[in-house]
């Protein structure tokens, strides 16, 4: 309710309160959590896209750099610890590979080029096995326990998870094009990717409409 009023900092101060209380649950794959982080995030992005609309990129750039940025390594983190409790957790490892990708999306925009690229190696390195094999029949209790995760972590739109994380690494391969344009081999080098990894996203299921949907400036 803060934040639909426009007292942001004070709802980011309210979410960092809940992060502190519920974060005493020390279940890495508590969904409340990356729930929390998700909304604390979108705010940040909030701040950024104000600042940016009234001409103020440096104070964009510096709200992402220190406001943003933190909850990004806060999610990576508590992702990592997740999928190294269980690495056969499919959930567990799509939404580091989605965290990792969003990361990497903040630092192309931030024209950190090198972490960029980082995370979206770890990210496809994380994600080379549900990248690569078909969806296979799942049972109940497994489609019932994603839909929650994608719920509570993920975009809303009831689609294969696996789609939405190869889209936001696609993205990522946008953003660096579009922030090396003055090296036309190199800014080629990386649309192409972007392109492929989307042409991937779009054979799993991920729809335009879910594209729009998700990102309206990344058409």
């Amino acid at each position: 309710v803060l934040a639909w009023s426009d007292r942001r900092e004070e709802a980011a101060e309210t979410y960092e309160k809940a992060l502190r209380t519920i974060s005493q649950e020390q279940d890495p794959g508590n969904l409340w959590i990356y729930g929390i982080m998700n909304e604390l995030l979108d705010l940040r992005r909030t701040q950024a896209a104000h600042e940016q609309t009234h001409g103020h990129p440096g104070d964009a750039a510096r709200l992402i750099q220190a406001k943003a940025l933190p909850i990004c390594d806060r999610r990576v983190t508590r992702a990592e610890a997740w999928l190294a409790r269980d690495p056969r957790d499919p959930d567990a490892r799509v939404n580091l590979v989605v965290f990792l990708a969003e990361r990497g999306a903040f630092l192309a925009e931030l024209g950190r080029r090198a972490e960029a690229l980082r995370d979206v190696d770890r990210g496809l390195a994380v994600g080379d096995e549900i990248f690569s094999l078909p969806e296979t029949t799942t049972s109940p209790a497994r489609t019932e326990r994603s839909a929650s995760a994608a719920e509570a972590v993920g975009p809303r739109q009831s689609m294969d998870q696996s789609a939405v994380a190869v889209f936001k690494i696609a993205r990522v391969y946008a953003l660096l094009a579009a922030s090396c344009r003055d090296d036309g081999p190199q800014s080629a080098r990386f649309a192409d990717r972007a392109i492929d990894l989307l042409r991937r996203a779009v054979a799993r299921g991920f729809r335009r409409k879910d594209l729009i949907a998700l990102n309206p400036g990344f058409t």
